[in-house]
């Protein structure tokens, strides 16, 4: 492998000059750093907040609206889940017809909770 080159600019600053070789390798193992850093971000917050299960997760790629993803995951009606959030099943019906993360965040935590589902899963 061939040594860097160091060279300076007109306005006084260093500059390295590298081989192609050299610089595709080093960009490599920065790509692989992040890929590493963001699986370890994605480890803490499952170990924080949960994860969300298998079945859930093929349910919402389906097409299932993750309220209703997750609330047939816990086997629970729309009655069900809205007696333990403290809301109306109405409710509940309206917003498993509009787009996720609709509602408000406060709303969507109360049935997060309800669902043992991590806080941000309904967010959309």
């Amino acid at each position: 492998m061939q040594d860097p080159q160091f060279i300076t600019a007109p306005d006084g600053s260093r500059l390295v000059v590298l081989s192609e070789v050299l610089w595709n390798r080093l960009s490599r193992v920065v790509e692989e750093n992040a890929d590493l850093e963001a699986a370890r971000a994605g480890l803490e917050s499952i170990e924080s907040d949960g994860g969300i299960p298998g079945e859930v997760v093929h349910a919402t790629i389906r097409g299932a609206h993750p309220l209703v993803a997750w609330r047939q995951y816990r086997g629970m009606s729309q009655a069900d889940l809205a007696h333990l959030a403290g809301t109306s099943q109405a409710a509940i019906a309206r917003l498993e017809k509009v787009e996720p993360g609709a509602g408000r965040p406060a709303t969507r935590r109360k049935l997060a909770k309800a669902l043992a589902a991590p806080d941000w899963a309904l967010d959309g």
